[in-house]
């Protein structure tokens, strides 16, 4: 469902401009320094976490404590690890989000560089995935309706790849912005675009940019796959599951479940959303607390702004919200609820 170029957008029984009256005009300001900051923050956090356990694994190994002590620190050890790694993977994330935006930098040019390198290196076709994340706002924030494409051209021969309309299932809906589902995807598309070409079918152009977006992301994909592959051959398969891939599992968990929430209707994860009421259907949640705010950048806590302004910059989202909340009142859509429950209680409405 689409809005008519003809009439205003209203949301709430107010105009899009007239939200945007509500909010500072300084908070829709980019800063390329700021941004670069936070990205910066969550690359060294990265880093340090992942040398941190690296090689206190190596100093329990060394220290001989006893086989029982040992396999406890190490227990403890990994778990903490992964629980933060995962967090900080998906706040990485949200920073190659921010770019597909254009929210990270003034510069189309710097963001789209940026969110390339950042997605890619967490196994996200940056370039592909952008298209289809663009569907999903113009779809007015809704997770289901609307015919969205999530990869872009050729879906043709791939039940990954097919368009989804307003009976798809909420649960099956929320991964696909996340790797697990990308990926495979991707590789499909792929498939099915080179046997294309090689009987001579032409191309669809549901795609933006045709061909040239999965072929960069095709190539960012393997140059990352080349990089893991070569860091496994140095360090084994082994650490580098402990790593990188289990907190690479965790953050695909965090986005799908992040989706998934975001655009559930009720408090109890309830029904999906509908496009009555457009973006407002989407609902903030306190995502994880303090986690969720500093690792996640405010993902879960400031949703509605995000899809009311999409290239208003995270780190300006709560002071935003803060006026959405003043200019809605009771239209303002919130949940405390602990995601841990809601998500229990959307699972068992699934069963």
């Amino acid at each position: 469902m689409g809005v008519s170029p003809d009439e205003p957008f209203v949301v709430g029984g107010r105009t899009l401009s007239d939200i945007k009256a509500a909010i500072p005009p300084e908070l829709f300001a980019r800063s390329t320094f700021k941004s670069c900051l936070y990205l910066l923050r969550d690359l060294g956090l990265a880093i340090s976490l992942g040398l941190g356990a690296y090689f206190a694994d190596n100093c329990l190994h060394v220290a001989e404590l006893g086989e029982a002590p040992t396999t406890a620190a190490r227990v403890v050890l990994w778990g903490l690890y992964w629980w933060f790694q995962g967090l900080v993977f998906a706040g990485l994330w949200v920073m190659g989000h921010e770019c597909g935006h254009s929210a990270f930098s003034s510069s189309k040019k710097v963001s789209d560089a940026v969110g390339f390198v950042v997605h890619t290196a967490l196994g996200m076709p940056y370039l592909s995935w952008g298209h289809a994340h663009i569907l999903h706002h113009m779809n007015h924030a809704h997770a289901l309706g609307g015919k969205t494409e999530h990869i872009g051209h050729d879906s043709e021969s791939s039940p990954l790849l097919e368009e989804h309309g307003e009976d798809d299932d909420t649960a099956w809906e929320s991964i696909k912005d996340t790797p697990l589902y990308l990926v495979p995807a991707l590789v499909l598309q792929r498939l099915n675009s080179l046997w294309r070409a090689v009987t001579f079918q032409s191309p669809s152009s549901g795609a933006p940019r045709g061909y040239s977006a999965p072929i960069v992301s095709d190539a960012g994909l393997l140059g990352v796959a080349g990089l893991l592959y070569y860091a496994c051959s140095r360090i084994g398969v082994a650490t580098m599951c402990k790593v990188y891939f289990v907190p690479w599992l965790l953050f695909s968990f965090w986005i799908s479940m992040a989706v998934l929430l975001q655009h559930t209707e009720s408090d109890d994860g309830g029904a999906p959303t509908e496009h009555r009421e457009g973006q407002l259907s989407t609902m903030d949640r306190s995502f994880l607390g303090w986690q969720g705010k500093f690792f996640l950048h405010n993902m879960g806590h400031c949703h509605i702004v995000h899809h009311l302004f999409p290239e208003l910059p995270f780190y300006n989202a709560p002071a935003a919200t803060e006026k959405l909340k003043a200019l809605l009142g009771a239209e303002y859509r919130h949940c405390d609820a602990s995601i841990f429950v809601v998500l229990w209680k959307i699972t068992r409405s699934k069963a």
